[in-house]
């Protein structure tokens, strides 16, 4: 097995970092609904490059990446993205996992090269709105069900590359988070596709509640479950 390495992650990893999340986005059919079909992976992943600059750098004070890296090739095999949730002077936390602050050059950068991959509304392209609005309303109610108003760092995103994948990459970038939640005295806050409700399990989360999704509107695929999960802090 490769060895492997969690590192911070800013807008020059945007290309690995887009193709490791997209691949393995692209594992589930239900994401994949979403897209037209004549659209390759390749060219989501590249959209998804070249909206991640501005991305990374947005949010600074409250949003905390990293990513996991084979170290014998220098690829990224997988990423996580955080964010604290009603947590007052969050600027201040995490701070080896915040992006740098672009220059304004960059980010004069950045911000054209995200337009050209958004509609005039600053959303990802070529997406089916029907499906996102309407599933989207339904998970974000359920989310404040849970979460309220009570400080969390919440696990908004964590994906690994199909090719490394089952090798503890995940576990990695998620024993990272639990170690700063601890610390801080924070709790967990995920919501989880089926793929990943294990890792969650196995790592001490708490089932809180679930939605099941319903597709026969728009595919034969059958329903999609999502998992709403709380892990607790401890010492």
């Amino acid at each position: 097995m490769p060895p492997y390495q969690v590192q911070p992650c800013d807008a020059a990893h945007a290309q690995g970092i887009a193709n490791a999340n997209m691949r393995a986005f692209n594992q589930d059919p239900h994401w994949r609904l979403v897209w037209p079909k004549t659209l390759t992976i390749e060219e989501i992943i590249d959209g998804n490059a070249n909206r991640l600059p501005k991305q990374l750098s947005n949010s600074r004070e409250t949003t905390r990446h990293e990513m996991a890296v084979d170290t014998e090739t220098g690829e990224v095999v997988g990423y996580a993205r955080w964010e604290f949730l009603h947590c007052p002077g969050s600027e201040a936390l995490w701070k080896e996992a915040q992006t740098k602050e672009p220059t304004e050059e960059e980010a004069m950068e950045y911000e054209k090269s995200f337009k050209l991959h958004t509609d005039e509304e600053g959303r990802t392209k070529y997406v089916n709105r029907e499906i996102t609005s309407s599933y989207g309303k339904i998970l974000h109610n359920e989310t404040q069900k849970v979460v309220g108003g009570r400080p969390f760092l919440e696990l908004d995103h964590l994906g690994t590359l199909p090719s490394h994948g089952r090798r503890g990459v995940g576990g990695m970038l998620l024993d990272r988070g639990v170690a700063q939640a601890n610390a801080l005295g924070l709790p967990i806050f995920v919501m989880a596709y089926p793929h990943g409700t294990g890792l969650y399990t196995k790592h001490g989360f708490k089932l809180m509640s679930t939605v099941t999704l319903d597709y026969s509107k728009y595919s034969d695929i059958g329903p999609q479950t999502v998992s709403f999960f709380v892990k607790e802090p401890t010492s």
